[in-house]
């Protein structure tokens, strides 16, 4: 049986980050790929949704659904709903669905921040 040598790895990413494509999508510049508009269009830019009444799962939480049809501005949209953020006992969750996208997550938002966010309160305030 051969073992597993790491070494080569590195190499080969070298080489990779060393052709000119690479360079023309990666290297150069503050935003190479023009990334940073996608990454705030759903925050900064106007979007619209379309939220369900609020029901509950099977386990009793109350969740309902938003629905984009663009992902310009969904969250933006998000945080100018009037879903409430907890009832009862229960923070509520919100399944973000964007039409050209699919499923964006479950969504709830924070006492403390008052953001909307996916991941668990502890990771949600590291950040903040």
């Amino acid at each position: 049986m051969r073992a597993f040598n790491a070494a080569p790895l590195p190499d080969a990413f070298e080489r990779v980050r060393a052709t000119e494509r690479w360079r023309e999508n990666w290297g150069g510049g503050w935003d190479p790929m023009h990334l940073s508009g996608h990454v705030l269009s759903p925050v900064e830019q106007e979007g619209h949704l379309v939220v369900s009444e609020l029901g509950r799962d099977m386990e009793g939480v109350p969740r309902a659904t938003a629905r984009a049809a663009s992902y310009t501005g969904w969250y933006r949209a998000l945080m100018r709903s009037s879903v409430p953020t907890r009832v009862g006992v229960h923070d509520v969750r919100v399944d973000v669905l964007c039409a050209p996208i699919g499923w964006l997550g479950s969504y709830r938002r924070s006492t403390v921040t008052g953001l909307w966010f996916r991941c668990s309160h502890a990771t949600h305030m590291l950040g903040n």
